[in-house]
């Protein structure tokens, strides 16, 4: 069954001004931060009502309310030792004055060795109105189908609220440090247990488009991080030097090289980006070079068709697709559930009975019998066949252990560019046994039009 789920993505298109905009997201976090209630840790009590502990599935729990809209927040009392959250003064804006920020989580080693606030944060739950949100967004109803900024998941929302939950643009624990990185994994994890029972507990209805709001699950996690380190990959592809430094390598395919893409670099890097990227002979010693001038090629291919700031707008949705290896098999659409080929062919056999009597006909008035030639099958009843194919319940497809997930994007909200330039996607699986980006940037151009003489 094919779920998709749309998402947005702000990154930057050029080195410089990526910087830029990471410092002045920084400033206005911290700014903001600095109205919170001095980063509390959990078991304090300044800015938060703590009315006791209560426990749930053997695991004691603390109920926190903070100060602006009076919305609890049940945490672990585990994260006493690994934790410092905070909820921020009465009234602390967010986004420009757009929203309300209610909470913050950080991991507290990082923090500690970060007391500025550049490392350790896990996320920060804000709250929006709704003529606001319709301002900023254009949504003024559930469901909201995208990832909104660098990473604000909108979980549900009220008759005055939208809630949103903001993620970090990276992984801000200790990388050096692994009882960091256990203690932030950890927050990480009981975080999607903590984030549905703030819905529930506040009367929040779910963001339908946000499924089951598991922003946290394992594997959602991991899709999530192989989508958002490619697209930040081809996003800074701003030269050939750049792009070398990136994950293309994770790339097993480095997708379609674009051949109308505008190359504003100085004359000996556009001709070092040319020559790589229609090399031939593709080889280990090639390979990083070639991949490279292709993903830089398709970084300015994105801009020439969807203007200079579609770096800063990508929006991408998952669609679950069969794996790229594994062997053919059968299985039934509906439960996913694999069978043998007689299995197959006994259910398609029924299927196409039961239509067959629907319809008052024969199933030999659809379908050759084997003795008769294909040319005959111009007597049979093919509109029957367009009819209900599209209710089959069996399928042919690959069998295999590993999952693939094509992501699809569009940029300023477009999918396809004015010149006609669409369905730009790529590939991501997990063959390997973690997810990465298998096949690169691929997108369908527009046909070309010849002139047509008297």
């Amino acid at each position: 069954m094919t779920e998709t789920t749309q998402k947005r993505l702000c990154v930057r298109g050029f080195a410089w001004w990526r910087t830029v905009g990471l410092l002045l997201t920084m400033l206005l976090l911290l700014l903001a931060l600095c109205a919170c209630s001095g980063r509390e840790h959990v078991e304090d009590g300044d800015g938060l009502n703590n009315p006791g502990s209560t426990e749930t599935d053997g695991q004691e729990m603390k109920t926190l309310t903070e100060p602006t809209l009076s919305l609890t927040l049940t945490v672990p009392t585990a994260w006493d030792d690994i934790a410092e959250l905070s909820a921020c003064d009465k009234g602390t804006t967010y986004l420009g004055g757009y929203g309300i920020m209610l909470f913050h989580l950080s991991e507290k080693n990082a923090l500690a060795a970060y007391p500025d606030g550049g490392m350790g944060s896990v996320w920060w739950l804000d709250a929006m109105s709704w003529d606001n949100f319709k301002e900023w967004r254009g949504y003024d109803a559930l469901p909201v189908p995208e990832i909104l900024g660098i990473a604000e998941y909108v979980l549900g929302a009220n008759d005055e609220y939208v809630y949103l939950l903001v993620l970090p643009s990276d992984v801000q624990c200790l990388e050096n440090d692994p009882v960091s990185k256990a203690q932030y994994e950890q927050l990480r994890a009981d975080s999607q247990e903590v984030l549905e029972r703030f819905l529930k507990d506040n009367g929040i209805v779910l963001n339908e488009k946000c499924p089951d709001s598991r922003v946290f699950s394992a594997e959602k996690m991991l899709q999530e991080d192989a989508a958002r380190d490619y697209i930040s990959y081809l996003s800074g592809s701003t030269d050939l030097a750049s792009a070398k430094k990136g994950s293309l390598l994770h790339c097993e395919f480095p997708g379609m090289s674009a051949l109308t893409a505008a190359l504003p670099l100085e004359d000996a890097e556009r001709e070092a980006v040319l020559k790589w990227a229609n090399t031939e002979k593709v080889d280990s010693t090639t390979r990083i070079d070639h991949y490279a001038a292709i993903a830089v090629r398709q970084h300015y291919l994105v801009l020439e068709q969807f203007g200079d700031n579609a770096w800063e707008n990508v929006s991408y949705a998952f669609e679950k697709i069969d794996p790229v290896d594994g062997a053919l098999g059968y299985r039934i659409i509906e439960t996913g559930e694999s069978i043998s080929a007689a299995e197959y062919n006994k259910i398609l056999r029924k299927y196409w009975d039961d239509v067959a009597k629907k319809e008052g006909v024969d199933y030999y008035d659809i379908f050759l019998p084997e003795a008769e030639p294909p040319e005959k099958m111009a007597d049979k009843r093919v509109d029957l066949i367009a009819k209900y194919s599209e209710g089959i319940p069996v399928e042919l497809t690959t069998i295999s252990d590993a999952q693939a997930c094509r992501v699809n994007l569009s940029f300023n909200g477009k999918k396809t560019s004015a010149q006609g330039f669409g369905d730009f996607h790529f590939i991501i699986d997990n063959r390997t046994g973690e997810w990465k980006a298998y096949e690169g940037l691929t997108w369908a151009e527009p046909y070309p039009v010849f002139p047509i003489g008297d």
